[in-house]
């Protein structure tokens, strides 16, 4: 039986033969869980956030939700003011909370 493994809090059933690099799946960065986790709580508090983007874009909006897109990549939905959003996680590199509050501020995913 192949060995399980977990990317970004979704079961799979194993990582491809060809993948050397635990740290990255299917041609995509594995998001870390504590980042994972943070990302969940932006969520659940509808967090305003900043987003940078692996080509240095920056990108804001209201965390809403994790969801996959058409390919299959995991994102963070972002409610935008021009609609919702879908960002994939492993094109952010930096995420900022734009507003106080007790769990964290700021986020680097490099």
């Amino acid at each position: 039986m192949a060995p399980l493994v977990f990317l970004s809090g979704h079961r799979q059933d194993a990582l491809p033969d060809d993948t050397h690099d635990p740290y990255s799946a299917g041609g995509h960065r594995v998001i870390a869980c504590h980042l994972y986790d943070n990302i969940e709580l932006a969520c659940l508090y509808r967090f305003p956030v900043k987003l940078r983007l692996r080509d240095g874009i920056w990108r804001r909006g209201k965390a809403v939700d994790t969801a996959f897109n058409d390919d299959r990549k995991e994102c963070l939905s972002l409610k935008t003011s021009h609609g919702e959003r879908l960002v994939q996680l492993d094109d952010i590199t930096r995420m900022e909370v734009l507003v106080d509050n007790p769990h964290f501020m700021a986020l680097d995913f490099e």
